[in-house]
């Protein structure tokens, strides 16, 4: 087992805000905006690729480059966003010449008129698997943990029309297409696969507030190594309402339809209750669908409470998986605090899953502290530690890393950025590697406008 996925987005991003620049093409008023973004530094690893065997020392010499444009009017918003690094690299038993890494597009579109909406955007994400990424997929799964060599390249396009958002009568169609492109991997988990989907909803108004829905989704994965398509199909009944003190709450009721080498379908359900509270929210979920790996059931308690300075939030529940005999307990905990002159942010999650026939519990815990040492410098520390535990198997994967980042604006537009960072890694039950990282660059944005 070499992935981990939370099911929860808990990344921190790891910036100042005292010193960071917002993107220019960040503004409220209608527009054509633009950033061109430049950064050029340097890393040194003793083992880079946490194989201690071949990788050696390391001396890396990164590019980055990066464009935005954005055209906002009244009704329709439009973005383009381009990037790519440069990456040179000695040492590690072999000279590289410089080569593109981690080459990223996207696009999106929206435009709103009177009762209806029309949404489309287009990814396009690839790099290196090597042994440090958290986010192989940013496009579909930014919360997936890939402990493996090789590369991805992920493509995503996803389209949604709606009518009638405030008439008695509403109708929302969406459609998506993924494509996920492995390739110098070992993980036999991590397969080449292409899916398509549509989803449909429609929602007849009773009241202001309460209306009645139908729902229809039909999806098909083509699965490297399956020897059938994946078709996973659904159609239900539900209701929504809310109430003037505060309580809103919505059911459906389903038929799932999974269809492969063999068939598997039932009914299902999906409930959401929320009580609105001046403070903060509390709400109840439970859910029992059926997906390709077997019916997954859960039930779980939330509450967010708003700090005088920061916010708590927390959800504890519990998941009965298919083939697994026992319930399994998840949760989620999401801390932040803002001072002065710093802020602390922590995060924690477990998470049941399964491929139908592994059971996996799922750890992340993620601390970040900044502080603001005067108005152009600050630094900041990250700790973070990662688990993968196979239920009955050796096929653990653990992370662990510690980083400390010292960031100081040089001029205006120009801010440099310093630090170390140390990562220790288990892949799949085998044994311990750690890596040491000293690394320095220098970022500008220019902004523009037309």
């Amino acid at each position: 087992m070499t992935y981990l996925r939370t099911g929860l987005t808990l990344t921190t991003t790891l910036a100042l805000s005292a010193i960071s620049h917002p993107p220019a093409f960040a503004q409220e008023g209608p527009g054509l905006t633009g950033t061109l973004s430049f950064s050029q530094g340097i890393e040194w690893s003793d083992n880079e690729d946490l194989d201690s065997a071949t990788s050696g020392s390391t001396l890396t010499s990164r590019t980055g480059l990066g464009f935005a444009l954005q055209s906002r009017t009244r009704a329709e918003t439009l973005s383009f966003r381009l990037g790519t690094d440069i990456i040179g690299q000695s040492g590690g038993g072999a000279d590289e010449d410089f080569r593109f890494q981690n080459e990223r597009a996207g696009l999106d579109y929206e435009r709103r008129g009177a009762g209806s909406a029309l949404t489309f955007s287009a990814r396009y994400a690839e790099g290196d698997l090597d042994d440090r990424t958290f986010a192989p997929d940013p496009i579909n799964a930014p919360d997936t943990f890939v402990v493996d060599d090789g590369s991805l390249a992920s493509t995503s396009l996803n389209a949604a029309l709606e009518f009638g958002i405030d008439a008695p009568f509403g109708l929302r169609l969406e459609a998506g297409y993924r494509n996920q492109d492995y390739s110098g991997t070992t993980d036999p988990d991590l397969t080449d696969s292409e899916t398509i989907s549509v989803d449909a909803l429609a929602r007849f108004r009773l009241t202001p507030t309460r209306a009645i829905r139908a729902l229809v989704g039909y999806s098909v994965e083509d699965e490297e190594g399956v020897p059938d398509d994946i078709e996973t199909s659904y159609v239900g009944i539900g209701i929504q309402d809310a109430t003037s003190g505060g309580l809103s709450y919505s059911a459906d009721l389903l038929f799932d339809r999974v269809e492969s080498t063999t068939t598997d379908d039932g009914v299902g359900i999906d409930v959401s209750i929320t009580q609105t509270r001046p403070r903060g929210d509390i709400g109840f979920d439970v859910s029992s669908r059926i997906d390709e790996d077997g019916r997954r059931t859960e039930a779980s308690v939330r509450q967010s409470v708003a700090l005088p300075t920061g916010g708590l939030a927390y959800s504890l529940g519990v998941v009965d998986l298919e083939g697994d005999s026992s319930l399994r307990p998840r949760g989620s905990l999401a801390y932040n605090r803002q001072m002065k002159s710093a802020a602390i942010t922590a995060t924690l999650a477990l998470e049941p899953t399964t491929d139908g026939t592994t059971v996996t519990n799922d750890t992340e815990i993620v601390l970040d502290y900044s502080r603001e040492i005067n108005s152009r410098a600050g630094w900041s520390a990250a700790l973070s530690y990662r688990v993968a535990d196979e239920l009955g198997g050796a096929g653990d994967d653990e992370r662990a890393a510690a980083r400390i980042t010292y960031s100081q604006a040089l001029t205006e537009d120009w801010q440099m950025n310093a630090g170390v960072e140390h990562v220790r890694e288990v892949d799949g039950g085998g044994p311990s590697e750690s890596s040491n990282t000293v690394f320095f660059n220098i970022q500008r944005d220019i902004a523009f406008g037309f």
